[in-house]
């Protein structure tokens, strides 16, 4: 089946123009679009609402709980500063009424790292699928702490005028439903509670140092095609279980301070202005926290409020533009229940990340040692610990672990850095808003000879003869794995294909075979954020590792795996097909992914602007629902990860403690030689309902655990109605199923 990529769109920064509505660069506005100046008419006034509430006022008082902070401060407020307050003060900066001590802070993007390419480098962790990949919460979660701290140090107060980080734009948590997707490197891969809980514990991690994290992209976010214009239709169900359902989770288990909707739309409306898609997770999911549409994403204030939009993003302060707002508001065309909520939802933002607080003795504590962990030993052990428990053995025939001596390292990426760096800092050949400036990157090569002696690393011509054995570094870069950066319909969007990418005449996988023929002691290493193929070449190799973006120390920590010094434990955080149309949404054709055009697109000034759509066809059977259902065999299965040990997982036992909850007890022993550390995951097989079709497994539940060689443990998981319930469409509303469940470990 012929797929065709019509494009994507999108924007990392603040200053560039939706040509439809939403504009930092106040001179492209339209003069009929009320509250946006030209540059002849930008108002000039100072934000000064007047004289201050006293000092002694109780919402200065940090100590008190946020809500009560929140209804001492709303009477004292002006109806200018309301307006004020719901939108952002600059591209990336949000905050600033000097009258009632709300400071300027900052909104930087979020990937393996803070992105800070002007400031000096971060530490460098491993890409967002390499966190799901370890299937280890704790993990995700100190990688979250450490991330909030060098957020906050990386930007502190006085650096200059525009304030702390206090936010940081991720997680991102959209699901896989295509291996094309040009940001699934950004994202926790195919399975909706992998990725809600992997989210859950990194966002619980940065809101320890008082940094909200913006959880995008709500919602639907799936692919980098058309992004910007798409116009999205999926059944209820199918949004419940597995679009919405990371939301969902992080919601329930960290309360997130921020989310971020999605550009496309949603059953014909923008997903910002989009009350149905919206109160879902603000009201109906009890979600807290502040809803911002992606950069550019609201298409008219009156229409983004009364949808459930709380702060726009991307704008300047603007006083004649909040008038207009006010006037709206009078008139009625601005909900006031809706306006009020957004306010609040506002006002908690600010309080939370501590942006009434700047200079306090507390908060300025919390910077210093957030300044003091920047770089610090620590975060670069969790930045070599990343890499070590995420990189996955895919196949192993027993070449490794390396017991030779001299190493052929070859390949394309051998000594290529997937990060920005002094030299480059070319945010489309990084990856977009996942791209971060490195304090340091090692590649392979490096690695190599660090690992195994410079003196036995061989490169070059006749190198490959010359080694006991070759390790071939291929697989995509950031030209493939990347969001997509424009607006409206640009080509390409996500990845052409599967296939590993091709450099000149010549193609990686002829060049794994070639290479395999020279010497059969090849093991290959895939650099990359999605499903690649490797069937033109996996018996060939001996050994192959999936190595995502590994972070600063990820060349070194794949050579002390290959040498054995590390036991690989990283697992699938999606399944590898045999070929494109084994992904189900790839076989429904081009009405289920892109999208199709009922009309072509047309130029609106410098973008090709129109109305794609898409359905979801592929319904709940996304991933390994998919292969199960359908009964297609996988080269490597969701969770497949090889190690140098042997693992024996058992079920214990499942005892009902009620109706709708389960305590299952897992024995997991290591019968090996080598410790090493095991996820652990939990499956659950749920009955068909009357007319509803179950998945064969989902998984509901997963831990990690370190053993030493001959050591057991055993885990228990409590798993009740919000591991194990689905979404009636006939009733509207989640049910239990009835019947018998089994459950699975691995």
């Amino acid at each position: 089946m012929k797929h065709t990529l019509s494009a994507l769109a999108g924007c990392i920064f603040a200053c560039f123009c939706n040509p439809t509505v939403a504009y930092c660069d106040e001179a492209a506005a339209p003069a009929d679009n009320p509250g946006y100046a030209s540059d002849a008419e930008k108002v000039a006034e100072a934000i000064d609402f007047g004289v201050p509430p006293p000092a002694n006022a109780p919402y200065r008082d940090a100590s008190l709980d946020v809500e009560a902070r929140i209804d001492d401060l709303l009477p004292r407020l002006t109806d200018e500063e309301k307006v004020h307050l719901i939108h952002f003060t600059t591209g990336m900066t949000a905050g600033h009424i000097p009258r009632i001590g709300l400071a300027t802070f900052r909104t930087p993007d979020a990937g393996g790292g803070v992105r800070a390419e002007d400031r000096p480098g971060i530490t460098y962790f491993p890409s967002p699928i390499a966190y799901a990949a370890a299937f280890d919460k704790v993990l995700a979660k100190e990688i979250g702490r450490a991330m909030g701290e060098e957020t906050r140090a990386a930007f502190p107060h006085g650096l200059d005028s525009n304030g702390t980080a206090r936010m940081l734009l991720g997680p991102g948590a959209n699901i896989a439903r295509t291996p094309l997707g040009g940001r699934n490197f950004e994202y926790f891969g195919e399975d909706p509670r992998l990725a809600g809980e992997t989210a859950a514990a990194w966002i619980e991690g940065l809101q320890s140092v008082k940094v909200a994290p913006c959880m995008k992209h709500y919602c639907f976010n799936d692919q980098e095609s058309d992004r910007t214009i798409i116009d999205v239709g999926c059944s209820d169900r199918a949004a419940r279980e597995i679009y919405i359902r990371p939301f969902e989770i992080a919601a329930r288990k960290s309360d997130p301070w921020a989310f971020m909707s999605s550009y496309n739309k949603y059953r014909g409306k923008w997903t910002s202005h989009n009350a149905e898609l919206n109160d879902i997770l603000l009201k109906e999911y009890g979600a807290t926290g502040a809803l911002v549409p992606d950069w550019g994403g609201v298409h008219g204030m009156p229409e983004a409020i009364n949808g459930g939009t709380s702060i726009e993003s991307s704008t300047k302060e603007n006083p004649r533009r909040d008038r207009a707002e006010l006037k709206l508001l009078a008139e009625g065309k601005i909900d006031r229940a809706r306006f009020d909520e957004s306010v609040r939802r506002a006002l908690r933002l600010y309080f939370r990340v501590g942006a009434f607080d700047e200079g306090s003795e507390a908060d300025s504590a919390l910077q210093a040692k957030c300044e003091k962990a920047f770089r610090s030993e620590e975060h670069q052990a969790l930045a070599r610990r990343a890499a070590e428990e995420s990189f996955v053995m895919l196949k192993n025939d027993g070449l490794l672990p390396f017991k030779g001596r001299t190493v052929a390292v070859i390949g394309p990426y051998a000594d290529v850095r997937h990060a920005m760096s002094e030299t480059d800092a070319n945010l489309r050949r990084h990856g977009g808003s996942g791209a971060v400036k490195a304090a340091r990157e090692i590649t392979p090569l490096e690695g190599f000879r660090t690992v195994f002696g410079a003196e036995n690393v061989f490169t070059g011509e006749g190198a490959v003869e010359r080694a006991d054995i070759v390790v071939y570094c291929g697989g995509i870069d950031h030209e493939y794995d990347k969001e997509f950066i424009g607006w409206g319909h640009l080509v390409p969007g996500d990845k052409p294909d599967i296939f590993l990418r091709k450099f000149g005449v010549k193609t990686q996988e002829d060049e794994i075979l070639e290479t395999a023929k020279a010497n059969p002691n090849i093991v290959v290493l895939l650099n990359g954020g999605a499903p690649l193929s490797v069937e033109k070449w996996h018996k060939s190799a001996r050994a192959i590792f999936a190595m995502w973006y590994g972070g600063e120390f990820g060349g070194e920590v794949v050579a002390r795996m290959v040498k054995g010094e590390v036991n690989p434990s990283g697992r699938l955080p999606y399944t590898y097909g045999k070929e494109l149309d084994d992904w189900y949404s790839m076989r429904l054709g081009e009405k289920s992914y892109p999208g199709v055009w009922p009309k072509p697109p047309v130029k609106q000034g410098r973008h090709l602007m129109g109305e794609p759509w898409q359905e979801y066809l592929d319904g709940i059977w996304v991933g390994y629902r998919a292969f199960d259902k359908f009964g297609i065999e996988p080269r490597y299965p969701f969770s497949h990860g090889l190690s140098y040990t042997k693992w024996v997982t058992s079920l214990v036992d499942c005892n009902r403690l009620q109706s709708d909850a389960f305590d299952c007890k897992v024995r997991v022993a290591n019968t090996g030689t080598m410790a090493g550390r095991r996820a652990v995951l939990l499956f659950a097989s749920k009955p068909p309902q009357d007319d509803v079709e179950m998945p064969e497994k989902e998984l509901v539940a997963f831990e990690s655990v370190w053993l030493a060689p001959g050591e057991s443990a055993e885990i228990g998981f409590n798993v009740g109605f919000e591991e194990l319930k689905y979404w009636s469409e006939k009733e509207n509303r989640w049910l239990m199923p009835k019947g018998r469940i089994k459950f699975m470990a691995e």
